[in-house]
């Protein structure tokens, strides 16, 4: 109430009213006629709405509907013409207009420290509670891409797709980092209507929540992008942990790429004068028909199978690879490319 009753409200009740009365009556007022109009307005709606939990705007608008109503009864006794009415739309516009402007110039005061978001930690992962904030638009800032894909980890140690861990390589104390969007497997949208990403770096946690217009889209992956325009992600640590959750905040199910190579057979093609070194490789897990295959040796090879079959409920598909032999196979893994996830970052160096 001691905001409402300010020198610098009562000034921009007059601003207010007296631009609304040039706009829409087209006459003159005496400003000490209107200020005494504003300051007995001032008086009796803070009497009068003292015990009411209104905030400043609405009663600023009440102080705009009775200016209105005075001046409009004085252009009618004045001029002996039609009642003018007043658009209550046009005040709120206007309003609103000047409160913009008015919030252009930053006011630092007790409240605004209190509702600053306290920080959030790792430990809060049962009640995620995303945060959005506009990101400012900078002509400056020439935005890059960094691109974090599930397939570059130590799958085979981890060969659970969701919560994924990677060192950042850039400056985190001289960039900004924006979340863009992510590139999810097709399954996911009949998991979940919308992904919640909980992003850490050991001290710090922040929460992202993403969803897709993917339509009819067929593909093996679907775009989800960032519900609003978010915060950046405010991280010091090197080490950047990705964890997944569904609408229920349970981590999201995005499977494992735990596939073994069993047995790998060389196949006798010497009778075949346009295959060489022909390999049938036996797999205990479903795989796609785009994957990866760590060799013994932590060399990965790319692959696009094209045709496997299964006898006496034993997986297999050939290769030809005339560099390798059946021993380069031995404790060999199987990733299914298909259904990686990526998630895209725009970075910018900081401007201080």
């Amino acid at each position: 109430m001691e905001d409402f009753t300010s020198l610098k409200n009562i000034g921009f009740l007059n601003i207010a009213c007296r631009k609304m009365i040039n706009d829409k009556f087209d006459i003159e007022l005496d400003e000490k006629e209107l200020m005494n109009i504003i300051d007995g307005l001032v008086e009796t709606i803070h009497d009068e709405f003292n015990t009411n939990e209104l905030n400043i705007k609405e009663m600023n608008n009440i102080i705009l509907g009775k200016v209105k109503d005075i001046v409009s009864n004085k252009s009618v006794d004045d001029n002996k013409a039609s009642e003018i009415k007043l658009d209550d739309d046009l005040i709120n516009i206007k309003l609103q207009e000047l409160e913009s402007r008015r919030k252009a110039i930053p006011e630092f005061s007790t409240r605004n420290i209190e509702e600053t978001p306290k920080e959030r930690h790792e430990n809060i992962v049962y009640k995620p509670n995303p945060i959005s904030i506009t990101v400012p638009k900078n002509k400056k800032n020439n935005f890059k891409t960094l691109m974090i894909n599930s397939i570059n980890r130590d799958w085979i140690k981890q060969p659970l797709r969701n919560n994924i861990k990677f060192g950042m390589s850039l400056d985190t104390n001289h960039h900004l980092f924006f979340p863009h969007c992510m590139c999810l497997p097709s399954f996911v949208k009949n998991i979940t209507p919308y992904v919640l990403m909980i992003i850490s770096d050991g001290t710090k946690s922040i929460y992202y929540s993403f969803t897709t217009d993917c339509g009819q889209n067929n593909g093996k992956w679907d775009i989800w992008k960032t519900v609003e325009n978010p915060e950046n992600i405010s991280l010091i640590g090197k080490i950047w942990s990705i964890k997944l959750l569904d609408f229920t905040n349970n981590e999201l199910n995005l499977g494992e790429d735990k596939c073994k190579i069993i047995q790998a057979i060389q196949n006798d093609n010497s009778n075949v004068s346009n295959v060489s070194n022909e390999i049938c490789l036996k797999y205990d897990k479903d795989i796609g028909n785009n994957i990866a295959i760590k060799l013994k040796n932590n060399k990965t090879i790319y692959k696009s199978i094209t045709q496997t079959q299964t006898i006496n409920e034993e997986k297999s598909f050939t290769i030809c690879e005339d560099d390798l032999d059946i021993t380069d196979f031995i404790d060999a893994h199987i990733l299914n490319v298909d259904e990686q996830l990526s998630f895209i970052i725009k970075y910018c160096y900081k401007n201080d």
